[in-house]
């Protein structure tokens, strides 16, 4: 299977002015409420999101057939699907903006060089953590499970680049923080035999 990470998408028109949806617009041209075309129940205006304004080579205002509850649940099963759609949506959201502008470290790494890095990984592990040994999920929409695949920093002093990328559980990444896997081993094994 071939993943391509999709064209680079407008601006919504109003995403920065109206966050929550709530763009008096949407009343002026479509009213009060309005029934989900999955969901079939009649919501606020303020539930649907714009849609492109592009329509047969025409501008024409729009607005999503579907709720926001419905497309969210939608998009959370198309990125749940399997390891390679859920880690696409992590390659995307490392390579966002709004991470560079936290300050975050940069991903160096092409997406090929992304995947090839994972199916490396899940021929010599399959699913399971190469850290802990558990197997790793892949589901979105249910919280920071903490079995979910996670992109984890071998070297935490360093960017995303071939040969410092891992695939972890996403509580295995935490406890790790920005140590080294001997570290966090070493500790890990210290608490164990202070207990047993």
């Amino acid at each position: 299977m071939t993943l391509k990470l999709g064209p680079k998408k407008r601006k919504a028109r109003t995403i920065h002015r109206y966050p929550n949806g709530n763009d008096p617009r949407k009343r002026e041209l479509f009213g009060d409420d309005k029934k989900c075309s999955k969901c079939k129940l009649t919501k606020d205006i303020f539930n649907f999101h714009w849609k492109s304004s592009y329509y047969k080579g025409k501008i024409k205002d729009r607005i999503q057939a579907e709720c926001d509850e419905c497309r969210e649940q939608q998009r959370h099963a198309k990125y749940s699907a399997n390891p390679e759609i859920f880690l696409l949506r992590a390659y995307q959201m490392i390579k966002q903006q709004s991470a560079i502008k936290k300050k975050r470290k940069p991903i160096t790494v092409t997406f090929e060089q992304f995947m090839k890095t994972w199916k490396d990984q899940k021929k010599k592990y399959g699913l399971k953590c190469p850290l802990s040994g558990q197997v790793m999920t892949h589901q979105q929409g249910h919280g920071n499970l903490e079995t979910n695949m996670s992109i984890d920093r071998i070297d935490s002093l360093k960017n995303y680049d071939i040969g410092n990328i891992q695939f972890i559980c996403r509580r295995v990444n935490t406890m790790k923080h920005n140590k080294t896997a001997e570290s966090l081993i070493f500790w890990s094994r210290a608490i164990v035999e202070h207990h047993v």
